[in-house]
């Protein structure tokens, strides 16, 4: 290289240029005949076929890229100077059911990096039961129980969340009289107490609009409208079905509202987004910026003015992905999703303890799910560059075929009769169900890995699932014997129901009395909530639960490079479903492996070795077999296809292989042995 100064280095001159065919010819000669389309080309379930390599030739025609931070359709943020004014608001979710207990545990996290009240409401309160279970959330019976939840919490200084169905109606109100008793103007209330009214077997849009209009004058900060797509997420949607069924459900909640009166730039301002993220790092970052587009396209068809398009996004990490066994790998899990999140630019943001799926978060696993975070801003420094992102032609490719996925999909739903209809018809249940069996199967046959439990499993790990905290009780509320009958006068009168709601919590009435006077009816719309992992860790389980653990011998045969690569694969597949192995360094002999067997007395054995090997083996190994006194199940890793019938008659009971359904011959193993689950 000639000598040159930095500023005049030039490395297009210094190196050759090459065109995107010539890398493609290249990739191909080295595949050695294999079909580049099916080797390079990757299948999301979202629909999207993802290439090996993205130019900006990908990104022709997409007028939105030239926009900003701050600039419409907003998916580079809602605000221009993205996080270096301002970081994503640090939302642990806090799930203690006791007010009392909750309060110590809101401040003691409050003095370490948490930024908002985010505070679970107990099933048991949104559905106004008559018994408590042993769910987690907090238990809101009354007034004095907010007021035991945030005692010395100072919510001028920071947001409140509390999210669910249309009981929040009467939590909003509950908010209000907890803040004028604490002589806080309601208009410094932030955050959100909001409603999702597709929580509900049928979405209420009259207490909806009620909440709405409440909040538009009493405080204007204060989210009303929850439009929770988390849900669909964890029953095993995909980022396409979580958008489309996030901006269908807008689409009908805007229409209902506003034939109800209200104003498009008054209620889209009262929206609030919750998304999941999962494990596909860069679908996660490009489904946040598609969501952001959506909702601004959608508002911009209402007519809305520039600051209705924005939203407000509150990510939380997936359910769906999490795993029983080797819950350390969540750690690991939640990272990576919480710095998509950071990328994808989200306002606030909770991230599930990596035990959650054994147990309430005790103060280790709540204290590491919120340094995550603070590492991410403290520490990474992801809050002093705006946008990371963007300009990558593959974010912005993923985020272009996310929003015209999702837009078809609710185009459709429209054409079938709108978004209430689908959901009540069962038809979005069916869609979402159909792809999470999928999605199950390729975990089950292993062709999605999931680390710890389908693959690199840890023989060792033992569950310990935490039980029930108590059983089930009837609720002590004591009528407070409060005349109700101004309410149901004031029943169509938003901002006079509030005032009477407000009065009423404050002389000391209860959330049933209060329901009850409002003829406030319960049903929630069961929303599934699935792992993915569930039915592998479930055999496991199953298996590991057994007396005596059932032992899988396996016959290395001949070197340690004829059998290992069988012998690792056949121990991963085992070990996933729980199974015990015998896994010695390999027999020189048919009659040294056929002798091992018989002292071990395993019920099944597994042959190893090469293709090749297995034509003079595997006759010898299984007559030998079939002659012991408890002779066991033959298992062959492998799957020659012309030599499979030849094997099956010489005594091979099952195959194991890449095609196979580890969980389905893992269970048909077990079965085999003699043990039905």
């Amino acid at each position: 290289m000639d000598s040159k100064t930095k500023n005049d280095l030039d490395l297009r001159s210094e190196f050759e240029l090459h065109s995107l065919e010539e890398w493609k010819q290249a990739v191909i000669d080295g595949l050695r005949g294999a079909d580049f389309d099916k080797v390079m080309r990757t299948k999301t379930y979202e629909g999207i076929t993802l290439k090996p390599i993205y130019t900006r030739e990908d990104l022709q025609g997409k007028p939105w890229l030239e926009s900003t931070a701050g600039q419409a359709p907003y998916l580079r943020g809602s605000n221009a100077d993205g996080f270096t004014g301002q970081s994503w608001i640090v939302a642990q979710r806090q799930d203690e059911p006791d007010a009392a207990e909750l309060n110590s545990i809101l401040l003691h996290e409050l003095q370490r990096g948490l930024g908002a009240a985010n505070i679970k409401i107990n099933p048991d309160t949104l559905k106004i039961a008559t018994e408590t279970t042993d769910a987690r959330g907090l238990r809101l019976h009354s007034l004095e129980d907010l007021s035991k939840a945030l005692e010395d919490v100072e919510l001028r200084a920071i947001p409140i969340m509390m999210l669910g169905n249309r009981s929040m109606i009467l939590l909003q109100s509950m908010l209000y009289a907890w803040a004028e008793e604490n002589e806080m103007p309601l208009d410094q209330l932030t955050g959100a107490v909001a409603c999702d009214p597709f929580l509900d077997e049928k979405p209420d849009f009259d207490t909806l609009y009620k909440m709405q209009v409440a909040g538009k004058k009493h405080s204007p900060l204060l989210k009303t409208i929850l439009l929770d797509s988390y849900k669909y997420e964890a029953m095993g949607a995909s980022a396409t079905e979580e958008l489309a069924y996030f901006i269908s459900a807008a689409h009908k909640i805007l229409g209902e509202l506003i034939q109800r009166g209200a104003k498009i730039d008054d209620i889209a301002p009262s929206f609030v987004l919750k998304l999941s993220l999962g494990s596909n790092f860069f679908m996660e970052i490009a489904k946040i910026r598609a969501a952001r587009m959506l909702w601004a396209e959608l508002i911009k068809t209402y007519g809305g003015n520039e600051e209705s398009r924005k939203i407000h996004i509150h990510a939380a990490t997936s359910s769906f992905n999490k795993s029983r066994y080797d819950v350390w790998v969540n750690m690991l899990r939640t990272t990576t999703e919480s710095f998509a999140g950071v990328v994808g630019m989200v306002d606030s943001m909770e991230i599930s303890a990596f035990d959650s799926t054994m147990k309430p978060a005790d103060e280790f696993a709540a204290r590491i799910a919120r340094n995550q975070q603070l590492i991410l801003d403290e520490e990474s420094h992801f809050s002093k560059v705006i946008d990371p992102a963007g300009g990558c032609w593959y974010i912005e490719s993923l985020v272009a075929e996310l929003c015209d996925l999702s837009w078809k999909k609710m185009q459709a739903i429209e054409t079938e009769g709108g978004f209430e209809k689908f959901t009540d018809s069962g038809k979005l249940h069916e869609v979402v169900k159909e792809l999470a069996r999928k999605r199950i199967d390729m975990v089950n046959s292993r062709r999605d890995v999931k680390v710890g439990v389908n693959m690199f499993a840890n023989p060792q790990d033992t569950l310990e699932i935490a039980k029930a905290e108590a059983p089930a009780k009837k609720v002590a509320e004591v009528e407070g014997g409060i005349d109700l009958s101004e309410l149901k006068a004031h029943k169509d009168d938003a901002v006079k129901l509030f005032d009477t709601l407000i009065k009423a919590w404050q002389q000391g009435a209860t959330l049933r009395e209060l329901a009850k006077a409002l003829d406030l009816t319960i049903q929630l719309r069961e929303y599934p909530c699935l792992r993915v992992v569930q039915e592998v860790e479930a055999l496991r389980q199953a298996i590991e639960a057994l007396p005596q653990k059932p032992v899988i011998h396996l016959l290395n045969m001949g070197k340690v490079l004829d059998f290992k690569a069988r012998a690792d694969f056949s121990s991963a597949f085992f070990q996933m479903s729980g199974f015990e192995l015998i896994n010695p360094a390999g027999y020189d002999t048919c009659e040294a492996a056929i002798r091992a067997a018989s002292e071990s007395k395993a019920k099944a054995v597994c042959i190893c070795s090469t293709d090749a090997l297995y034509e003079e083996l595997v006759p010898v190994l299984c007559e030998g077999l079939k002659k012991l006194e408890s002779a066991p199940i033959i298992i062959l890793a492998g799957y020659p296809k012309d030599k499979v019938e030849a094997y099956k008659e010489a005594g091979v009971d099952i195959f194991i292989h890449i095609r196979a359904n580890a969980y389905e011959t893992n269970k048909e193993i077990i079965n085999k042995m003699g043990v039905e689950l």
